[in-house]
């Protein structure tokens, strides 16, 4: 993902994960202070984890409105490490590569009448708060997880062997 300066995300990868593939991160930092980019674009200052929500009666959206009820847990976490391809050259911008294992304990997505579950990976830098509840995440996208990967497509881990 790609993250732009007024906290738009451009998906630059597919939203349907099997189980046990990696789900490959990409992430672009823009800014004209040089201090604050050196701090952002830390390996372990970045916190993108795969969290799973269970909403029952009319919880929408990742929040419960009305009666509804919702039960969130995190079942990974990414992993993130200086980018090979796009060099940070010290122009006010560096680039993170990374990925998030999806483990094969987690179930796939699935919806009755009134339960839903679904997952959702939460963007969070360290020392910044989103606005509005204090559990939120400043950037959001909803994937899906499946039992079997699409035909045709076989997952590539590209983590240095230093990071697996």
């Amino acid at each position: 993902m790609i993250f732009r300066k007024a906290g738009y995300c451009d998906t630059v990868l597919q939203l349907c994960y099997a189980l046990r593939s990696p789900i490959p991160l990409a992430l672009a930092i823009d800014s004209v202070e040089e201090q604050a980019l050196e701090l952002l674009a830390k390996p372990n200052v970045v916190r993108v984890v795969l969290a799973r929500y269970l909403m029952s009666g009319t919880a929408e959206g990742g929040r419960a409105s009305g009666g509804g009820a919702v039960f969130r847990s995190i079942v990974g976490q990414a992993t993130f490490w200086a980018s090979r391809e796009r060099m940070n050259n010290g122009e006010g911008q560096r680039f993170l590569q990374g990925e998030l294992e999806v483990d094969g304990g987690t179930q796939a997505k699935f919806q009755l009448s009134q339960v839903d579950r679904k997952e959702l990976l939460p963007f969070d830098i360290a020392a910044f708060v989103a606005n509005g509840d204090k559990d939120s995440a400043l950037i959001s996208e909803t994937i899906t997880i499946t039992t079997k990967q699409r035909p045709g497509t076989r997952p590539r881990s590209y983590a240095p062997i230093s990071r697996v």
